[in-house]
Order: structure tokens, then C-alpha cells, then sequence
């Protein structure tokens, strides 16, 4: 990227903070208004003779409201920083387990919490705490980079179309295979069902980002209606996003929450972080220490992610019931 058509913004520390704090608040608020709105609609289904409160929708205007402020936080911090903070929702759901459900958590998701949290201190460290300001039509060049360009390739004329023929043979022939067989494609076919989804949906989040540019854009007097751009930006943010909601809903469906969600949330992180960072430029502007501290940091919140992914075995129960009781999931009581 050329930075002299841009104006490089070394945000203040305040604003990277703040941005950051929203986004962790955020994110918790809606874990906590999920989990409240499933543990009331249970205690209907189990006592019918229990009047509804006054305030039952609360839960429902934090988890708005909250969405909302997620959103926002864009315009304060870079998306490749923000991206793996997402992860806390995972902590946030192992407490509950413990404080609420009052379950035993295994080792293993023990580890998993520190790997989660170590990841998350690299990735503020040694993240980018600078931004360009652009406008409409320069946020609309930058797809002609030559990095982002071979990653659009890459991810939709290759990586997406391959995932999901893939996945639809796998689909509709895994009954008639072998044994073997059959056991190794039901392992490969959540990360098939994955792969294309998260870039999909990653890149929701792209667009959610250049609307926050083009929002402030807006405020400091750019006509930004007259550029086809902000509308392209619009419909993007409307589609993907709900393609990418479907598609989390539809694999609850057809995989277990235990494997599915953990592996969604871990390429759809990576996948916003890297199409965040060739997108933006956020790696050009690293340092060699800055680039590969931020790729350990990438690797270990990842690996924590991935450990959260049980075998067949006593782990298994735990980690449903946290992820159903953040949201996720289905009960026999829905």
C-alpha cells in the first residue's frame, strides 16, 4: 500500500483502550443477556404457573444494545486488534459453567482459558495501534491491492467453491462409504462446513468496519451518498450477515455445539484477521518483532480455541452445557 494517498492516524492511547473495552463489555453483555433469557425461558417451560416479570425483555435490549456497541468499536481500535478479543466469550462461558451451573470444569478447559487469555495479551501488545483514515473511494481501491486482491482469489475462487463441493459430496455420499471412510469424513466435514462459512462471514465484519470509516466520513462532511461504494457496503454488512447467522444456526443443527462452535469461532477469527490486516494495511505498518510476536499470539489464542474441542468423554457434558447456556445450541426444552 502506498501511505502517502493516505493520512496515517496514530491513535490516542485512550482511544484504543476505549475501543477495546467496549468491544470486551460488548461481548460479555451479550453472553450474559443470552444466558439470562435462556435460564428464564427454561424456568417457564419447567413452571408454567410462574408470572412473567415486568422486565423479561431486558436481556433482550442489553443484547441489542450491546451488539450495537461492538459495532462501534471500529472507529476507535483496528480490526485485526479487536478481532481476538471475540475469544473472551469462551472465558465468559466456562465462568458461568462454574459460578452458575456450579459444574466441575475440566484441566483441559482450564488450560484452554490461559492459552485464550495469554493470546489476547500478545495480540494487545504487539497489535497495531495506528489506523488510516480513508474515504469512500479510497476504502473501494483498496480491494485493488495486490496482497488483498490474491487473498479475494485465493479465498473465493478457490478455497470457498472447493469447501463447499467438497462438503456437498461429503454429504450426500458418507453413507455409502466404508467404515473408515465414513469416520474420516464426519471428522472433515464440520471443517469443510467451517472454512466456507467463516470466510463468508469474516468478511461481514470487513464491511462493518468501512462503514464505521464511512460513518465518520459522513460526520466530518463527505457527501458519501453519492458513491456507489457506501451502498455495496450496506447490502455486504445485510447479506453476509445473515448468511453467516444461518450458517451458525444450521450447523448447531447438523454437528454438535461442542465441535462446531469452537470451530467456527476459530476460522472466522483468523479469517477476519487476516482479510482485516491486507485489507487495511495493518501488516505493512508491523515491525519484524510486531509481525511474528502477533502471529504467536494469533497461534496461541487459536490453540486455545482449538482445546476447547472435546473427544468423546466426560469433557463433553461440561462443554455443551456452557455453550447452550450462552446461546448456542439446542435444548429439549426450545
Amino acid at each position: 500500500m502506498n501511505w502517502d494517498h493516505h493520512v496515517v492516524l496514530r491513535r490516542r492511547f485512550w482511544q484504543w483502550q476505549a475501543g477495546m473495552l467496549m468491544f470486551v463489555v460488548g461481548n460479555v453483555a451479550n453472553f450474559v443477556a443470552r444466558g439470562q433469557a435462556k435460564a428464564f425461558s427454561a424456568t417457564m417451560v419447567v413452571n408454567k404457573s410462574v408470572q412473567v416479570p415486568a422486565v423479561h425483555n431486558a436481556p433482550l435490549c442489553i443484547d441489542a444494545d450491546m451488539t450495537i456497541c461492538v459495532s462501534c468499536c471500529a472507529a476507535f481500535a483496528s480490526q485485526s486488534l479487536l478481532t481476538g478479543l471475540g475469544s473472551v466469550q469462551f472465558v465468559s462461558n466456562l465462568l458461568f459453567v462454574v459460578l452458575v451451573l456450579k459444574e466441575k470444569v475440566p484441566l483441559r478447559c482450564i488450560l484452554a482459558t490461559f492459552l485464550i487469555v495469554a493470546g489476547n495479551v500478545l495480540l494487545v501488545v504487539f497489535g497495531s495501534k495506528t489506523s488510516p483514515k480513508y474515504t469512500v473511494s479510497q476504502l473501494a481501491a483498496l480491494y485493488r491491492q495486490d496482497s488483498m486482491a490474491a487473498y479475494m482469489i485465493m479465498a473465493y475462487g478457490g478455497v470457498v467453491p472447493l469447501a463447499f463441493t467438497l462438503y456437498l459430496y461429503g454429504q450426500q455420499t458418507k453413507r455409502l462409504m466404508p467404515t473408515r471412510t465414513f469416520a474420516l469424513w464426519s471428522k472433515a466435514l464440520p471443517v469443510l462446513y467451517a472454512l466456507f462459512s467463516s470466510i463468508l462471514g469474516a468478511h461481514a465484519v470487513l464491511f462493518a468496519t468501512s462503514l464505521c470509516i464511512i460513518i465518520v466520513d459522513l460526520i466530518e462532511g463527505s457527501d458519501v451518498f453519492t458513491q456507489w461504494y457506501t451502498y455495496l457496503v450496506v447490502i455486504g454488512i445485510i447479506g453476509m450477515s445473515i448468511f453467516w447467522v444461518g450458517q451458525l444456526d444450521r450447523g448447531l443443527l447438523l454437528f454438535p455445539a461442542v465441535v462446531i462452535v469452537p470451530m467456527l469461532e476459530i476460522q472466522w477469527v483468523l479469517f477476519i484477521m487476516v482479510s482485516g490486516g491486507l485489507y487495511f494495511g495493518d501488516f505493512e505498518i508491523f515491525s519484524k518483532l510486531q509481525l511474528a510476536m502477533f502471529g504467536v499470539g494469533v497461534f496461541v489464542l487459536l490453540l486455545g480455541i482449538f482445546c476447547l474441542i472435546p473427544d468423546a468423554g466426560p469433557e463433553a457434558p461440561a462443554l455443551e452445557e456452557a455453550l447452550r447456556a450462552a446461546g448456542f445450541g439446542r435444548d429439549e426444552a426450545d
